[in-house]
């Protein structure tokens, strides 16, 4: 998994410096066109890496730029001026004189101050067979194991969690997409094929972890769209599962 991260990031800078280069030749050749125009950010210095744009910065490193449509269309995913960057996080050096593009920026998915992302594998059962979207609210489950008289427990842990990113896992070398779906692991439980990210707390985090560690099972319920009520905790065991 970190191997791909990497490769992720690395792509995503990439695409950000691509991005920087024809934006500068668009600017150069934009005086040269007439027609309707539409305001757009322009460097007037160095951006450097990782820049926090503010509303009280923008000013500092941008200047607004009339740029005929023909470009904007042109090249796909231009920030326009009139856009809220408030937050938002610059992830390539961007030259002076380049125009502004969504592809340079990042917002640290969306995690507000004190939140953190934790990544969680999954299998087709336990995930929802893929049915979990980014900005879905899921509650989480998870069962322990008990002993020889059946004492094992499901609790509801976590409630109203937002989902910030969901990954299906890649195949293993020489096999097809889709191989990872449905493979079991010598225990005879479902092998995991996806990765689904969520917004927690820290101490959230760490109880997520532990039970990803030592618990028999986790699982996500899925929530429908402004569904954000939370409910009494839950603990369910052997008696309270069976009983009429």
């Amino acid at each position: 998994m970190r191997r791909t991260a990497w490769i992720l990031t690395g792509a995503a800078l990439v695409v950000g410096l691509v991005t920087v280069g024809i934006g500068f030749g668009i600017v150069q050749q934009a005086a040269q066109v007439t027609g309707e125009q539409l305001e757009v950010l322009v460097a007037q210095k160095e951006v450097p890496q990782f820049t926090v744009l503010r509303r009280d910065n923008i000013g500092e490193y941008f200047r607004r730029t009339r740029l005929p449509v023909y470009y904007f269309n042109r090249l796909q995913g231009l920030v326009k001026a009139d856009e809220d960057m408030d937050g938002w996080v610059v992830m390539v050096p961007i030259p002076k004189d380049s125009v502004l593009a969504w592809s340079m920026l990042d917002r640290n998915l969306g995690l507000e101050l004190g939140r953190r992302a934790v990544a969680i594998s999954v299998n087709s059962e336990t995930g929802l067979s893929g049915l979990i979207r980014p900005g879905n609210r899921v509650d989480v489950l998870v069962s322990m194991e008990g002993g020889a008289d059946g004492g094992g427990q499901t609790a509801v842990m976590l409630q109203n969690i937002r989902v910030l990113a969901v990954s299906n896992l890649l195949p293993r070398e020489g096999e097809l997409t889709g191989a990872t779906i449905g493979r079991l692991l010598p225990s005879g439980q479902l092998a995991p094929d996806m990765v689904i990210i969520l917004d927690l707390s820290l101490e959230e985090a760490a109880r997520l972890t532990y039970m990803r560690n030592f618990a028999k099972e986790i699982r996500f319920v899925l929530r429908r769209f402004g569904d954000e009520k939370e409910e009494p905790s839950i603990l369910i065991d052997r008696s309270r599962a069976i009983e009429p």
